[in-house]
């Protein structure tokens, strides 16, 4: 979903949800807020996911508190570059996930962020040594 004439090629972002028998992860790309309430629309709680992947690097612009309300994520990605020119994530965004007891894990702390799910659950894969 992405607005035609927006001002934001992140709009334009691919969103995919995968399932795996009982288990579910939602990427976001780099959509913002007004995506995510299109989104929430058009799919209400098909949305519903046990994963999701953070968007937009965790700017403020992006993981609304009613977008997380109808994903209900048990864990959140934040794919962010370490030291980045924006301060991303936001510490609103890692408070919003405080306050809907969300874990979450980033990229700019622990490098590659790795999950298997055996269809039943998900497992974090420690792959550092």
């Amino acid at each position: 979903i992405g607005y035609g004439d927006s001002l934001y090629g992140n709009d334009k972002s691919v969103v995919v949800r995968i399932v795996y028998g009982k288990t579910s992860v939602l990427l976001t790309g780099d959509i913002h807020a007004e995506n995510e309430k299109e989104l929430v629309r058009i799919y209400g709680d098909q949305l519903r996911s046990d994963i999701l992947k953070i968007g937009h690097h965790g700017s403020s612009s992006s993981t609304s508190a009613e977008f997380l309300r109808v994903v209900r994520p048990q864990a959140g990605i934040i794919s962010v570059g370490r030291r980045n020119r924006f301060n991303h994530p936001s510490p609103e965004i890692l408070e919003r996930m405080k306050d809907e007891k969300i874990s979450y894990c980033r990229t700019d702390e622990e490098g590659a962020i790795i999950y298997e799910s055996d269809g039943m659950k998900w497992k974090k894969i420690e792959w550092r040594r």
